[in-house]
């Protein structure tokens, strides 16, 4: 039989061994309480990261959309450097053609109002042909009489005051006829600005249509996934790549 002393030394020890294992069972249940409370991260996917964008372009529409306005399917299929480029020569383009217009229309009532100041003209509604003639020939009279020897009556112009011309001197119709073949070549220009216009419209629709190709050749041949999977509680991480050829 144990002693009074040894007695109350036998319950300490259990009672403290009690206090002992429910403060490790409250423990460990707070513990599992909070890992239970945080949620898992999912895994993180890296978008696709094939080249350019992840559709293919329609050929056709990248072709036609140039030719109406170059710079346009290069900027439908991505590629807005091209598009700079063609945007920019079309715009000098039909710069260079308003000029000459406006620079031809403006030799052209010069020299219209020379011929009237020095030809002593009456009026200026006169076909073409009309400001070539009277830069030729000191005044109708002349004329006239050359086409009678040519015999080429349908020529002939009215010998009255609506269409009658005078030269005062020599220097002055020469210069006049000058001004008027220098205008009319400044005039001519126009058809090289057009045919620059329409060039740069067939080579940018061409290029669009280049560009489209290797766009969606280079989306069909390769494209590449990134798969990226990281689990801070399970202490790991996985990285997984698909590519397709």
């Amino acid at each position: 039989m144990l002693r009074g002393k040894e007695l109350i030394a036998f319950m300490l020890i259990i009672t403290g061994s009690g206090l002992t294992a429910q403060t490790t069972g409250e423990q460990m249940l707070f513990s599992r309480e909070r890992l239970s409370a945080v949620k898992t991260p999912d895994p993180q996917i890296i978008p696709d990261i094939t080249p350019a964008t992840a559709e293919t372009k329609s050929v056709t529409k990248a072709f036609f959309l140039s030719l109406l306005l170059p710079g346009t399917g290069e900027a439908y299929i991505g590629e807005t450097g091209y598009t700079k480029v063609f945007l920019s020569i079309e715009l000098i383009g039909w710069g260079l053609f308003v000029a000459n217009r406006i620079n031809v229309h403006k030799r052209e009532e010069d020299y219209k109002n020379y011929a009237a100041e020095h030809a002593g003209l009456s009026g200026q509604d006169r076909s073409d042909q009309y400001w070539i003639d009277i830069g030729k020939y000191d005044n109708i009279y002349l004329y006239n009489e050359q086409r009678r020897r040519d015999r080429d009556i349908e020529a002939l112009y009215p010998e009255d005051i609506s269409y009658q011309w005078q030269w005062d001197n020599y220097a002055n119709r020469l210069y006049y006829d000058g001004y008027r073949i220098e205008t009319r070549q400044i005039d001519e220009n126009k058809i090289y600005i057009i045919g620059g216009i329409i060039l740069n419209h067939v080579i940018s629709a061409i290029n669009a249509m280049r560009v489209a190709r290797a766009h969606n050749r280079e989306i069909e041949q390769l494209g590449w996934r990134f798969n990226f999977d990281y689990n801070p509680f399970a202490g790991r991480a996985a990285l997984s790549v698909q590519t397709s050829f």
